[in-house]
Protein backbone atom coordinates (compact mmCIF):
# COMPACT_ATOMS: atom_id res chain seq x y z
CA UNK A 1 0.00 0.00 0.00
CA UNK A 2 1.37 3.04 -1.12
CA UNK A 3 0.86 4.91 2.79
CA UNK A 4 1.18 8.36 1.48
CA UNK A 5 -1.61 7.99 -1.26
CA UNK A 6 -3.45 5.15 -0.14
CA UNK A 7 -4.05 2.95 -3.35
CA UNK A 8 -2.64 -1.11 -3.22
CA UNK A 9 -0.33 -1.92 -5.78
CA UNK A 10 2.37 -4.75 -5.65
CA UNK A 11 5.58 -5.29 -8.05
CA UNK A 12 5.53 -7.12 -10.80
CA UNK A 13 6.81 -10.49 -10.70
CA UNK A 14 7.33 -10.63 -14.17
CA UNK A 15 5.25 -9.81 -17.43
CA UNK A 16 4.97 -6.25 -19.25
CA UNK A 17 2.36 -4.98 -16.64
CA UNK A 18 1.45 -2.71 -12.93
CA UNK A 19 -1.59 -3.13 -11.67
CA UNK A 20 -2.91 -0.02 -8.93
CA UNK A 21 -5.92 -0.20 -7.24
CA UNK A 22 -7.20 3.64 -5.55
CA UNK A 23 -9.50 1.95 -3.40
CA UNK A 24 -12.12 5.16 -3.78
CA UNK A 25 -13.04 6.78 -6.77
CA UNK A 26 -13.81 6.03 -10.79
CA UNK A 27 -10.20 6.13 -12.22
CA UNK A 28 -11.87 7.32 -15.40
CA UNK A 29 -11.86 10.52 -13.61
CA UNK A 30 -8.47 10.52 -13.06
CA UNK A 31 -7.53 9.45 -16.43
CA UNK A 32 -8.59 13.10 -17.43
CA UNK A 33 -5.94 14.70 -15.05
CA UNK A 34 -3.21 12.11 -15.86
CA UNK A 35 -3.75 13.12 -19.96
CA UNK A 36 -3.49 16.43 -19.16
CA UNK A 37 -0.27 15.78 -17.10
CA UNK A 38 1.16 13.61 -19.79
CA UNK A 39 0.26 10.06 -18.92
CA UNK A 40 -2.19 7.53 -20.02
CA UNK A 41 -3.12 4.43 -18.63
CA UNK A 42 -5.59 1.86 -19.21
CA UNK A 43 -8.71 1.29 -16.77
CA UNK A 44 -8.45 -2.17 -15.06
CA UNK A 45 -12.09 -2.73 -15.83
CA UNK A 46 -11.31 -3.02 -19.41
CA UNK A 47 -9.77 -6.55 -18.55
CA UNK A 48 -12.52 -7.64 -16.46
CA UNK A 49 -15.97 -9.61 -17.69
CA UNK A 50 -17.39 -8.92 -13.99
CA UNK A 51 -15.66 -6.66 -11.69
CA UNK A 52 -18.45 -3.53 -11.25
CA UNK A 53 -15.71 -1.32 -9.86
CA UNK A 54 -13.56 1.23 -11.34
CA UNK A 55 -11.11 1.60 -9.09
CA UNK A 56 -7.87 -0.46 -10.81
CA UNK A 57 -5.30 0.92 -13.50
CA UNK A 58 -3.27 -1.22 -15.25
CA UNK A 59 0.11 0.99 -16.56
CA UNK A 60 2.48 -0.75 -19.55
CA UNK A 61 6.24 -0.32 -18.45
CA UNK A 62 7.44 -2.94 -21.94
CA UNK A 63 8.71 -0.18 -23.70
CA UNK A 64 10.44 2.59 -21.68
CA UNK A 65 13.75 2.71 -19.94
CA UNK A 66 14.18 3.47 -16.30
CA UNK A 67 14.15 7.37 -16.34
CA UNK A 68 10.89 7.19 -19.05
CA UNK A 69 9.46 4.82 -16.47
CA UNK A 70 10.12 7.11 -13.46
CA UNK A 71 8.76 10.64 -15.37
CA UNK A 72 5.82 8.72 -15.73
CA UNK A 73 5.07 7.80 -12.58
CA UNK A 74 5.94 11.75 -11.02
CA UNK A 75 3.39 12.21 -13.70
CA UNK A 76 0.90 9.84 -12.65
CA UNK A 77 1.41 10.79 -8.77
CA UNK A 78 0.74 14.40 -9.39
CA UNK A 79 -2.46 13.66 -11.56
CA UNK A 80 -3.32 11.66 -8.91
CA UNK A 81 -3.04 14.77 -6.34
CA UNK A 82 -4.92 17.41 -7.95
CA UNK A 83 -7.45 14.80 -9.16
CA UNK A 84 -7.99 13.96 -5.50
CA UNK A 85 -7.81 17.64 -5.12
CA UNK A 86 -9.68 17.80 -7.38
CA UNK A 87 -7.10 20.96 -8.88
CA UNK A 88 -6.95 21.21 -12.82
Amino acid sequence: MHKKYGWLSSDPAGGLFYWVNVLDGDVLEWMKYAAASGVIFVPGKAFSLNDVTNTKIRICYAYCNDDEMMKGFERLEESFVKWKNNVQ
